[in-house]
């Protein structure tokens, strides 16, 4: 008799704790995966190319592979990310160098609370040079130049109050131009 209450008791406690880990095959043919922490519990579901995942702590993040698209949600507020797309240049005061190729899969784009912000690779046949000359006159403001063995680097602000970065090299008998850059938002 006293191991059946010792089996009940054990069984009745064991019945209240969440597992560590629960997976679920939804009606919507998405699958959950829920891992259980002390310090909370996260769910992933995935149906296709999407997941997402969210926290007991109304934190929530969204992927989705085919489009290259990333947004979280937080209390704090909401950040899109995307890679893959065509950047805005000319929203931050810049141009894309004229006959440059470019990767747009390599190309992020991200929108926070805060501001937004641009990251986008190039190639061209010009040398670093050039290429300098063609991004000097678009910043207009706290403009800082640096020439490190061929690595050319070009920061400051646009007209339009963009922060920016430019950093062209050689490699190869190509010249790589990466442009990083950012707007606040005002409020």
């Amino acid at each position: 008799m006293p191991r059946f209450i010792i089996l009940a008791i054990l069984t009745i406690s064991l019945a209240a704790c969440k597992p560590p880990v629960t997976a679920t095959k939804n009606l919507d043919g998405s699958e959950s995966v829920t891992v259980n922490t002390p310090d909370g519990s996260v769910t992933t579901t995935t149906k296709g190319d999407v997941s997402t995942y969210k926290d007991d702590k109304g934190n929530e993040m969204t992927h989705d592979a085919s489009s290259g698209t990333t947004t979280i949600k937080t209390q704090d507020g909401e950040v899109n990310m995307q890679t893959g797309k065509a950047i805005p240049y000319e929203d931050f005061g810049l141009k894309l160098y004229p006959g440059a190729s470019t990767d747009e899969k390599a190309n992020s784009y991200v929108d926070s609370p805060q501001g937004t912000a641009i990251t986008a690779s190039a190639k061209t046949k010009d040398s670093p040079e050039k290429v300098m000359e063609f991004y000097r006159p678009m910043i207009t403001k706290d403009k800082t130049e640096a020439n490190s063995s061929g690595n050319f680097m070009l920061s400051g602000k646009t007209a339009k109050g963009a922060a920016v970065y430019i950093n062209a090299s050689s490699n190869g008998g190509e010249t790589t131009i990466t442009l990083t850059a950012n707007i606040e938002k005002k409020g």
